[in-house]
């Protein structure tokens, strides 16, 4: 916590990595959920009215390059998107390959800086993020990050305002908190106006350049269930529906990150710890806890069958659609 703050006391958000060449990218901002958990954790007052300036500043630097308006939405919406000259000195060689099929200079430069907005986003790398036509179809050199408005990024900003406006109550400075409160409903109107598809009762990543949802299962889609950001009105069951629809509920080790087998590490048939404990928390709070609970026991299950067949270890992701007690996730 203390590097973190650092970074964001020296730069205004939490870089991708600890080296110079990261600095052009950040993280996912949660932050701010990492301040809230502490303080509900200590009530250390003290502490919180430090920390404000912290979370200010991530969330700043969120809303000067990462937002977008969209025609008729009155809340600004946020995606990853990173501007680069080159590809990533850390894989610079894999980079140069990706860009091996495109002639223009900029549109190098622009494929470049959508695989950069990728590892921005955490979910590095994902059929998420590619192009379903082309040339590159379906893989790395189709990159098109910063086209697409992600369901996660906009509940995890959303559901910030309201972390930060009981942080500010608590600080006694009703003021912010009173306009915290009104971003969150603002874009909680926002994401159900441009996420949510009434037809498949769940949410979508949108896609800025068709106008369109890209209306494929992810496990990030559920989000809003998560940092409450769901609209009036809202009916639980209808995501239930959809999760039943999709299959996903089938498979013995819980849900996996997407149905498309890209051979991706973020895609199917793997399933990582952190979305999962999103979906069972927010599915719990939603008063799903039959289902929650499933899902859950279905994930402790697949982990700790692999821990007792690898002789005691533990991996970062698992393959969820196998029996295999060896089945540790593959993919990078």
């Amino acid at each position: 916590m203390i590097l973190v703050t650092f970074c964001v006391y020296r730069f205004g958000y939490v870089p991708n990595g600890n080296r110079v060449y990261y600095l052009n990218r950040s993280q996912p901002p949660l932050l701010t959920w990492c301040l809230a958990a502490y303080y509900e954790a200590t009530g250390d007052k003290e502490f919180l009215l430090t920390g404000a300036r912290w979370f200010e500043r991530e969330l700043e630097f969120f809303q000067n390059r990462r937002s977008i308006q969209l025609a008729g939405v009155a809340s600004p919406l946020y995606r990853y998107c990173v501007v680069v000259d080159g590809p990533r000195p850390e894989s610079y060689r894999e980079d140069m390959e990706c860009a091996e099929h495109i002639q223009d200079p900029f549109e190098k430069q622009r494929l470049w800086g959508d695989i950069a907005a990728a590892a921005e986003s955490g979910r590095d790398f994902s059929s998420r993020w590619f192009s379903r036509d082309g040339p590159a179809a379906g893989k790395m050199g189709s990159t098109r990050t910063s086209s697409i408005l992600p369901v996660d990024l906009n509940a995890i900003i959303c559901g910030n305002w309201r972390l930060m406006a009981d942080m500010y109550d608590a600080m006694d400075d009703h003021s912010s908190a009173e306009n915290c409160r009104h971003n969150f409903d603002a874009m909680r109107h926002a994401i159900h106006q441009v996420f949510w598809n009434e037809e498949c009762g769940c949410w979508f990543d949108f896609d800025i350049v068709s106008g369109r949802h890209v209306a494929d299962y992810m496990d990030t889609n559920f989000f809003p269930l998560f940092t409450g950001c769901t609209h009036d009105g809202f009916d639980p069951s209808k995501v239930v529906s959809y999760l039943c629809n999709t299959g996903v509920l089938s498979y013995p080790g819980g849900l996996p990150s997407s149905l498309i087998a890209s051979g991706q590490q973020w895609d199917f048939p793997n399933a990582w710890a952190p979305t999962t404990w999103v979906i069972i928390q927010g599915l719990r709070a939603s008063g799903q806890q039959a289902l929650a609970r499933q899902i859950a026991e279905k994930w402790i299950r697949k982990n700790y069958d692999t821990w007792i067949s690898s002789g005691g270890r533990m991996f970062e992701k698992y393959n969820v659609a196998s029996t295999c007690v060896n089945a540790a996730g593959g993919g990078g």
